[in-house]
């Protein structure tokens, strides 16, 4: 759980491997994470909301493995070969 942050990589490594995240609200995360989707978002100063959101998971494993198969699907926009793509399309723009 962070109050800031930027491109969460290690989030965007566990959605890419079937993990869900439960995560903080904030600039980074909204790239990627999508509640109730891939995953449970909460306010990062909301121990409670942390604490609810793993009982959730845990006790509803229809949802983790709902939720567990969207996050593989979720991340494909972030994999290298996606990213190249609009890196080249960006430095095309800049050199036009």
């Amino acid at each position: 759980p962070s109050v800031r942050e930027g491109l969460g990589v290690a989030a965007i490594e566990a959605l890419l491997s079937g993990v869900p995240l439960i995560c903080a609200d904030n600039r980074g995360t909204r790239e990627f994470a999508i509640n109730g989707e891939n995953a449970l978002v909460v306010d990062a100063m909301d121990a409670d909301g942390y604490a609810g959101a793993i009982r959730e998971l845990y006790n509803d494993r229809q949802k983790l493995g709902d939720m567990a198969a969207n996050a593989r699907k979720s991340a494909a926009p972030f994999v290298k070969s996606e990213t190249a793509k609009v890196m080249e399309t960006v430095y095309g723009r800049a050199g036009a």
